[in-house]
């Protein structure tokens, strides 16, 4: 321990990096008074004074408060699919427009089928004559008038036939392109006349119900977010949907160390909500009790830690790690404070922990714990 202490200065630039944050919402979880919630009033702390160090004691303000995180997010399909050509041939027939609700099995384009009816026909033809050829066959097979082979040759034929119809079949019916699940039909790539390769995009298929909420979690809410839990999410529009977390990452983002996180809401007849709109994603912290403090009492730890000094019992200085929760005009709340905690609120910079001290006398009393003279 120093017998001439000097001012740290630790506190004065996390106090001044807390004040330039303060402008806006710092972090990203935002405070909301709980219900029939009331300021609880500081109390100021003192005793006779000493040759020891002499400081000033406050209970900070604290109110028990209904916390969220809230995630910069926006709007995903819960599914999305993009049709394409089978086969190569000419755009014959629009049957949908673009935005259009289809349901699965919805006929939106055809395409020119050629000759494959034909060669339908055909391929069903040549599978009947195979067909009775096997059965000829097989009746001369046990008459042992036909041997193994031939009858292995004529199965083979019957095969090669099946394939054949079931072939022409399929290049059929790629000349009708459907949707394959409810949705809109958010895109279409091609017009009347338009001739098409194998793989040529045709349609983009969204499906809007569930509507996606998609954001990216900071590693240190990693704990606070559970799939399956209720969260709910505000757009920029001002409507706000509930649902449920389906999906939280278990690996993070490499460059950014946050984790890709999915919220599902309703969205019936796919309207109400549209696909890549900026939202905010709110994962509810529940009831938490926070302290106001003057962010120039906030100091480091030889850890990193931001916390608060403070005092104990037996009047000796502790260090309390706490978290930022939010912070306004006036001040920072913070969470990990205790109820009955008396933060040093002048004198801090000549203490450290372990030391015993006096406190001093005739401090004015405030509602919210500030910073007095040097610290």
């Amino acid at each position: 321990m120093s017998t001439s202490p000097k001012p740290s200065r630790a506190g004065y630039w996390l106090a001044a990096a807390i004040v330039i944050a303060a402008t806006g919402w710092m972090m990203s979880a935002s405070l909301e008074p709980a219900d029939n919630a009331e300021p609880l009033p500081s109390r100021l702390t003192s005793t006779e004074p000493s040759s020891l160090a002499t400081v000033a004691v406050a209970t900070p303000e604290s109110r028990m408060v209904n916390r969220t995180i809230d995630l910069s997010a926006h709007s995903e399909p819960n599914r999305t699919v993009m049709l394409k050509s089978e086969i190569r041939a000419r755009v014959l027939k629009l049957h949908k427009r673009r935005g259009e609700l289809v349901q699965a099995g919805d006929l939106l384009v055809t395409l020119d089928s050629r000759d494959w009816p034909d060669r339908v026909s055909q391929a069903k033809a040549n599978l009947h004559q195979r067909e009775i050829e096997q059965k000829s066959v097989l009746a001369l097979r046990k008459r042992g008038l036909a041997n193994e082979s031939a009858e292995a040759q004529a199965a083979t034929a019957v095969a090669n036939a099946n394939a054949d119809l079931k072939n022409a079949e399929l290049q059929l019916e790629a000349t009708k392109i459907r949707a394959p699940f409810d949705g809109v039909l958010n895109d279409r790539l091609v017009e009347v006349g338009d001739f098409l390769q194998d793989g040529a995009a045709v349609a983009e298929i969204l499906d809007l119900d569930p509507l996606v909420i998609s954001a990216q979690l900071p590693e240190q809410h990693l704990r606070h977010a559970k799939t399956g839990m209720i969260a709910s999410a505000r757009f920029a529009d001002g409507q706000e949907a509930e649902g449920r977390i389906r999906y939280l990452s278990r690996a993070a983002n490499e460059a950014t160390r946050t984790f890709r996180i999915e919220l599902e809401v309703p969205n019936p007849g796919q309207r109400e909500l549209s696909s890549g709109t900026t939202a905010k994603l709110m994962i509810p912290l529940g009831e938490q009790l926070l302290h106001h403090v003057s962010p120039a009492l906030l100091v480091l730890d030889d850890a990193g830690r931001m916390g608060l000094k403070a005092i104990n019992e037996q009047q000796q200085v502790i260090f309390l790690p706490v978290e930022l929760a939010g912070a306004d005009q006036s001040g920072a709340w913070l969470s990990g404070v205790p109820s009955d905690a008396r933060v040093i609120t002048r004198g801090q910079g000549y203490v450290e922990p372990g030391e015993t001290v006096t406190l001093a006398r005739d401090e004015p009393e405030t509602g919210s714990v500030v910073a007095n003279g040097d610290q």
